[in-house]
């Protein structure tokens, strides 16, 4: 029965040998043919270098250094905002507000507090006195409507500025 099958198998071997005759008399006309020159190609002008010749600028092709900055501070203008650098910062004072949701308060009357949802879903419970957000933002009021927030804000030349900013109940989604 084995020998059946290797002399069908051999068989079906020598039947698929293809002449390939055709394969090579077209091989032979395509190599016969020949190519269409085009006589209007265009010339090609020679690259001329340019040297750079701006010796008193600064040369593009390094790298350039880095600019000294003023360190020198007003001394005459008055600064009455600092903030409190020497207390330790709270867990919500790594968040900027916009990145921070008021989902709820608890209590009542004077005592309330809320519920403030940071990213990645962690809830924290807050009152008036507790820091939050970048800008050393100071809890000053609790309502039903939101948190009053008072942030103290480099203005660039030194000093501090006070703001007030409120970040407002918002309901959950579903």
């Amino acid at each position: 029965m084995r020998a059946i099958a290797i002399g069908l198998t051999l068989l079906a071997l020598v039947g698929c040998e293809a002449s390939q005759d055709d394969l090579q008399q077209y091989v032979m006309e395509v190599k016969a043919r020949k190519v269409p020159v085009k006589e209007d190609v265009p010339e090609i002008k020679p690259f001329e270098h340019l040297a750079y010749q701006a010796t008193e600028r600064r040369n593009p092709f390094t790298s350039p250094r880095a600019e000294l900055a003023d360190t020198t501070l007003n001394t005459e203008k008055e600064c009455t905002v600092t903030p409190s650098i020497t207390r330790q910062k709270q867990s919500l004072e790594q968040f900027s507000l916009s990145s921070l949701t008021m989902r709820g308060i608890l209590g009542d009357g004077p005592s309330l507090w809320a519920l403030v949802e940071a990213p990645g879903g962690e809830l924290y419970r807050v009152k008036e006195g507790y820091y939050l957000g970048l800008h050393h933002g100071m809890i000053v009021k609790v309502s039903d409507v939101g948190l009053d927030i008072q942030e103290v804000v480099s203005d660039g030349e030194g000093c501090w500025n006070e703001r007030t900013t409120q970040l407002s109940l918002s309901k959950v989604d579903q």
